[in-house]
């Protein structure tokens, strides 16, 4: 499958079994936020006040899904990935209960980068990952989906606009504050 050159090296390298030859190989995404949360954990004080500190995840923040949905035997695994993704989450952050909020990607349509090919989408399989976000939501009583990014303004054929990221912020921090609500 072609693409297009961009900043991304591998299109699956979320996945926590994904691995790739070469002098990084054994590297992945998943790897640095396990690295992050020990990082984060290990700091006793926080805050710099000389006072112990507890830190409490608030949230899981989830905007993914674009590479999978340019394949579908990846798209049609997303849920299952997505799952198994979040589950590890949870345990890596030693929390049963934390809120999912995941934002639901939206294509551009800006397929123009490769004209022989142009039908309008970048995303081919980006139906299935819907469902698949939508089917997570439903089947996890805390998780919810921010569903406006089919609004926003591109910067390029996969990525929001300024303006556009700046609302899935607020959205995001709005899912997680309103789970915190309803919690009390």
């Amino acid at each position: 499958m072609w693409r297009p050159p961009t900043s991304i090296s591998f299109v699956r390298c979320w996945e926590p079994d994904f691995h790739v030859d070469g002098e990084n190989g054994h590297i992945n995404q998943y790897d640095h936020f396990l690295a992050t949360v020990r990082h984060a954990f290990a700091v006793q004080d926080i805050d710099g006040d000389k006072q112990p500190d507890t830190l409490t995840p608030a949230g899981i923040i989830w905007m993914q899904g674009e590479s999978d949905a340019g394949d579908k035997m990846i798209a049609q695994r997303y849920q299952a990935n997505l799952k198994r993704m979040m589950d590890l989450i949870h345990a890596a952050l030693r929390l049963d209960y934390v809120r999912v909020v995941i934002g639901r990607i939206s294509d551009s349509g800006k397929d123009d980068y490769q004209k022989d090919l142009a039908d309008g989408k970048v995303l081919d399989f980006g139906d299935t990952v819907h469902r698949a976000q939508a089917d997570f939501v439903t089947q996890d009583e805390n998780a919810a989906l921010v569903e406006t990014t089919d609004a926003y303004g591109y910067s390029d054929p996969w990525h929001y606009d300024s303006p556009g990221y700046l609302d899935l912020g607020r959205q995001f921090a709005d899912a997680v504050h309103k789970c915190q609500n309803e919690a009390k």
